[in-house]
């Protein structure tokens, strides 16, 4: 790229113009993507056991949105309208097979995230961790949202199918997003990190076995929405310089209790996970042959969980992790005390530290991540001193040594600081949805 070429040149022709804040596809229009939500609301409607516990739930989060606004709305403006965020290109034939680009506005190789979301199978969607994007794109990353089918329309095996498509896609189009091939790093959050390792773990079975993998496998690389064709052969794990789990769940069985405790009906969780052993990361490692165990663990991995989540006990992180080294795989834990399970997406972002994002700027960032050194934070997270907004601006962050912390909106970003967004919540209402 020449100095004077306009930066974003590469993908001008194509995915730019392909780009829309409409998250209708227009090959399907809006009668048929509002007959298929209503078709999928009939689905799921009878096994939701009404009114339920899982009412109470969503009650608390319409609370937290709202005492949010103030800072979601902002942002999530940004989000549609940023220029170089690139929303609802499709990567496959369904109406849910879309991704969302974040663009850096420096020239590249920039190093890549892949950020797969989460949202309990159910209700999963692309633009979750757009906080989180936004602050890795300003901090020179390239970010990559998959969406994903969720149940009803798919099983948890389409989905898996769908995220190893989305990498796959992101893979074969780095050189137009000046994308870094050296430097990717898949990463998932919930029920996004149990897709991940999946992924990962079906990756290193079919490039040790080839074929001669369990039926169940092909399944999952023949799925009816691709129209029969062999899903993502095209990729290797080696193409991944390591992958991030964060707060997931990674053993179904011991779940299902937890996800009834917080208010699914037991109806919708035996459609949902029909056979829990098969469909654990967890169990899935332990029964890879030595040949495959060998290509997982080629890649490092970071397991990340907040010690205060109800909704995927931290002990998951933690046995997964157990799993992951007897496997060979290098592995990190962090377990962070105080953090719920969305501090990766909401909580963190917007508390003027956001200590995980950090964690994975430094992950990106590391040169040693080939050999499993998956890199360290490189000074101390930003404190809460002073934060806030005052006439429309962002008052100045600070180090709790003293020195300036760079915020997201803030003249002069950029260089060797870390870019977060300021704190703008009171205490109480993180509280609230740590809650």
């Amino acid at each position: 790229m020449t100095d004077d070429q306009p930066v974003g040149m590469t993908v001008e022709e194509g995915f730019v113009h392909s780009s829309t804040s409409n998250p209708i596809r227009a090959d399907r229009g809006l009668w048929t993507t509002a007959l298929w939500t209503w078709r999928m609301w009939l689905t799921v409607q009878p096994l939701l056991g009404l009114p339920g516990l899982w009412l109470v739930q969503f009650l608390r989060l319409v609370v937290f949105v709202l005492l949010t606004l103030p800072v979601l709305g902002p942002q999530f403006v940004r989000y549609l309208t940023h220029p170089r965020v690139l929303k609802n290109i499709v990567y496959g034939p369904s109406i849910r097979h879309q991704l969302d680009i974040y663009l850096p506005d420096t020239p590249g190789p920039h190093p890549v995230v892949i950020f797969v979301s989460g949202g309990a199978w159910l209700i999963g969607y692309k633009c979750w961790p757009y906080l989180q994007a936004l602050v890795l794109r300003a901090n020179g990353v390239l970010v990559i949202c998959p969406d994903y089918r969720n149940f009803p329309q798919s099983s948890i095996n389409g989905m898996v199918t769908d995220v190893d498509a989305g990498v796959a896609w992101t893979l074969s189009n780095l050189s137009r997003l000046e994308g870094d091939p050296h430097n990717v790093t898949l990463v998932g959050q919930s029920a996004g990190a149990h897709l991940v390792a999946m992924v990962v773990a079906q990756r290193a079975a079919l490039e040790a076995d080839g074929d001669d993998v369990l039926a169940a496998d092909v399944a999952i690389r023949r799925d009816p929405a691709w129209r029969g064709d062999s899903v993502s052969s095209n990729w290797r794990l080696g193409q991944l310089r390591q992958w991030v789990g964060i707060a997931g769940p990674y053993n179904l069985g011991p779940l299902i209790e937890v996800l009834h405790a917080r208010g699914l009906d037991r109806r919708l969780i035996r459609q949902l996970i029909p056979d829990a052993q098969h469909l654990s990361p967890a169990v899935r490692v332990e029964a890879l042959s030595l040949a495959a165990r060998a290509v997982l663990a080629s890649r490092p991995c970071l397991l990340a969980h907040g010690k205060a989540d109800a909704t995927v006990p931290w002990a998951q992180t933690a046995e997964f992790a157990q799993v992951l080294r007897g496997a060979g795989v290098p592995t990190e834990v962090e377990l962070t005390p105080g953090q719920s399970h969305t501090d990766a997406i909401l909580e963190g972002p917007m508390s003027g530290e956001d200590v995980l994002t950090r964690r994975l700027l430094a992950v990106v960032r590391s040169h040693g991540a080939q050999n499993g050194n998956l890199g360290a934070v490189r000074d101390e997270p930003c404190a809460s001193a002073a934060q806030g907004v005052q006439g429309g601006a962002v008052r100045g962050c600070e180090r709790s040594g003293g020195s300036p912390c760079c915020c997201v909106g803030e003249a002069g970003c950029g260089g060797s600081r870390d870019v977060l967004l300021p704190k703008v919540l009171p205490d109480a209402v993180l509280a609230l949805a740590r809650w």
